[in-house]
Protein backbone atom coordinates (compact mmCIF):
# COMPACT_ATOMS: atom_id res chain seq x y z
CA UNK A 1 0.00 0.00 0.00
CA UNK A 2 1.43 3.35 -0.31
CA UNK A 3 1.86 5.60 1.97
CA UNK A 4 -0.90 8.21 1.02
CA UNK A 5 -3.20 5.85 0.72
CA UNK A 6 -2.63 4.26 4.48
CA UNK A 7 -2.39 7.70 5.86
CA UNK A 8 -6.16 8.44 4.56
CA UNK A 9 -7.46 5.06 5.51
CA UNK A 10 -5.66 5.96 9.06
CA UNK A 11 -4.72 9.10 9.55
CA UNK A 12 -3.00 8.78 13.17
CA UNK A 13 -0.33 6.51 11.35
CA UNK A 14 2.41 7.31 11.54
CA UNK A 15 5.30 6.35 9.28
CA UNK A 16 8.79 6.05 9.91
CA UNK A 17 12.24 5.30 7.83
CA UNK A 18 13.35 2.29 6.35
CA UNK A 19 15.98 0.53 8.86
CA UNK A 20 16.42 -3.17 7.90
CA UNK A 21 18.13 -4.19 11.62
CA UNK A 22 15.23 -2.65 13.60
CA UNK A 23 12.59 -4.59 11.21
CA UNK A 24 14.57 -7.27 11.22
CA UNK A 25 14.36 -7.66 15.09
CA UNK A 26 10.92 -6.64 15.22
CA UNK A 27 10.48 -9.82 12.39
CA UNK A 28 12.10 -11.75 14.64
CA UNK A 29 9.27 -13.54 17.00
CA UNK A 30 6.80 -13.75 13.77
CA UNK A 31 9.77 -16.16 12.39
CA UNK A 32 9.82 -18.01 15.53
CA UNK A 33 6.21 -18.57 15.73
CA UNK A 34 5.80 -19.83 12.56
CA UNK A 35 9.05 -21.62 13.05
CA UNK A 36 6.60 -23.69 15.81
CA UNK A 37 4.46 -24.98 13.38
CA UNK A 38 6.71 -25.30 10.15
CA UNK A 39 10.21 -26.46 10.16
CA UNK A 40 12.71 -24.78 7.41
CA UNK A 41 11.57 -21.16 7.29
CA UNK A 42 13.76 -18.68 5.29
CA UNK A 43 13.46 -15.33 5.65
CA UNK A 44 13.18 -13.62 2.25
CA UNK A 45 13.39 -10.25 4.05
CA UNK A 46 12.34 -8.35 7.34
CA UNK A 47 8.55 -9.30 6.85
CA UNK A 48 8.23 -11.90 4.46
CA UNK A 49 9.29 -15.89 4.86
CA UNK A 50 8.84 -19.12 3.22
CA UNK A 51 8.11 -22.64 4.35
CA UNK A 52 9.00 -25.49 2.39
CA UNK A 53 5.65 -27.32 1.13
CA UNK A 54 4.50 -30.66 -0.41
CA UNK A 55 3.14 -30.09 -4.33
CA UNK A 56 0.23 -29.13 -5.26
CA UNK A 57 0.15 -26.91 -2.21
CA UNK A 58 -1.14 -23.24 -2.80
CA UNK A 59 0.73 -20.61 -1.93
CA UNK A 60 -0.24 -18.09 0.40
CA UNK A 61 1.06 -14.45 1.23
CA UNK A 62 1.38 -12.69 4.56
CA UNK A 63 0.62 -9.39 3.44
CA UNK A 64 -2.64 -8.26 3.83
CA UNK A 65 -4.35 -6.13 0.79
CA UNK A 66 -7.56 -4.44 1.31
CA UNK A 67 -10.04 -2.95 -1.72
Amino acid sequence: MRRRDAQSRCPELTVVAYDEARDAACFEPVVAAVEDLAAGVMVLRPGACAVAARPGTTAASTSCRRP
